[in-house]
Order: structure tokens, then sequence, then C-alpha cells
């Protein structure tokens, strides 16, 4: 089955499995977003993202001071969680394959440059759910690079 219409391995019973599992916890080390984003369910890890980041302390003087959540405040986990999801949502890799914005949201804007395997680099922009720009180092790696929901320009 794919997923987002790219990835090509059966994931079927692992999105069967997280509807399964009911409540997710969106805060600390908890990586229910990670697995989102993993499995293309694009709606889910945006769901995850917009809650983690708003999950602010009041009493710090700046956003990004995360929790409580399990433990201490800032919670640290709770901000690599956040990286970690959002990465997956516009990479992924699976042996010599790169799957570009396979769990990106249509309606958010992006520009982007991440590394995959292989020593690849993959930079591109996103505009109103279309890629604008894509360029992939080194050159030859283009091949085994496929863009997933949203549109070539």
């Amino acid at each position: 089955m794919a997923i987002n219409g790219c990835l090509e391995m059966d994931l079927q019973g692992q999105v069967n499995s997280s509807h399964v599992l009911g409540a997710k916890i969106m805060t600390g080390w908890c990586y229910d977003g990670q697995c989102a984003a993993l499995l293309g369910m694009t709606d889910e890890a945006k769901k995850q993202i917009l809650h983690k980041v708003r999950n602010s302390h009041r009493n710090f003087r700046f956003p990004a001071m995360w929790g409580p959540n399990f433990d201490w405040l800032p919670d640290q986990d709770h901000g690599g969680n956040i990286l970690l999801t959002l990465q997956h949502m516009i990479l992924n890799a699976d042996g010599d394959k790169i799957y570009v914005l396979p769990a990106w949201p249509k309606d958010w804007n992006l520009h982007f440059k991440l590394h995959a395997p292989r020593r690849t680099a993959v930079e591109g922009r996103v505009r109103d759910g279309k890629v604008m720009d894509l360029k992939v180092t080194p050159a030859e790696r283009r091949k085994d690079v496929q863009v997933c929901g949203v549109e070539q320009r």
C-alpha cells in the first residue's frame, strides 16, 4: 500500500495499529508524532506538531521553554521530538530511495535543506502545495528521489 501516494512498503498494519492506540501522547519524549510522519499520516503529524509547539510554560519568557511534561523545565526532549517529527514529515529514506515531503501538509509553505544517506543533500521550497525548487546533491542521486504528497512545478 502506498501512503500519500508515495511510500512503497506495506504500511497498512502499522497505520491500523496507530488508529487502535486511540489517544496519542503529545508531550515530552513520546514519539507518536514521529511515527505518524514515518507512516505518511499527514493530518496526525500536523496535529502533533501544532499541539507540541503550543505547549509553552506561561511563566517562562521564551516560547521554546516547553513543559512541564514529565520531569523538568524546560523539557529538551519535547523540542527534540518537534524537530524529528518535522524532519520525518519532510524527508524519509529507505535504502537508496529518498522520499521528499511524505507527510507535509499542502497548506504549509516550506524552505528546507536536509541530509540523506550516501552523502546526499536535498534542498527545496514548497509554496501553496507545489514544489518550486528541488535540488539534489550530488546530481546523480536525483533518480533516487521521489516527491510525495504535493505537486511538482
